[in-house]
């Protein structure tokens, strides 16, 4: 089973359509925050947005880390603590690309199933890669919403 085909038991209608496509793979440019509900989020306070993507920055290798260790030790529990912190985070955020897999994680340790779960790792970790320096362009740049 790939992490694209991964749907819990009685979750049907919250993951239909939920895919973990690539679009930039195919050469397709795609956000990976909604810059603008993110603004509004934080009522526009730069000094508070600032803080919130420094944090982030700081806390998120831990926590991808602390998934990866849930992962290969078979922690249900964990994976899901884990994967429910990084997903609030990134629904904080807007990030419509990595709170997904975020999502998806938490419900695999949740049901106690690992099928999937180290590509969607790998996926997720990809995505925030691509996040991160969206963020600080956003907090760095002179027009907060890119």
């Amino acid at each position: 089973m790939k992490p694209e085909d991964y749907v819990p038991a009685g979750q049907q209608s919250f993951y239909s359509g939920m895919r973990l496509y690539d679009a930039s793979s195919d050469g397709l440019k795609t956000e990976t925050f909604d810059s603008a509900a993110l603004w509004e989020r934080v009522n526009r306070d730069m000094e508070l947005l600032r803080d919130l993507v420094d944090l982030f920055a700081e806390q998120s290798p831990a926590l991808l880390d602390s998934i990866e260790a849930a992962i290969e030790q078979g922690s249900f529990a964990d994976l899901q603590k884990s994967s429910h912190k990084l997903k609030g985070s990134l629904l904080q955020f807007s990030a419509s690309q990595a709170a997904p897999i975020a999502a998806m994680l938490e419900e695999m340790g949740k049901n106690k199933r690992l099928e999937g779960a180290k590509q969607a790792l790998v996926r997720l970790r990809a995505e925030i890669a691509r996040l991160l320096p969206a963020l600080h362009e956003m907090v760095d740049g002179d027009n907060p919403v890119i």
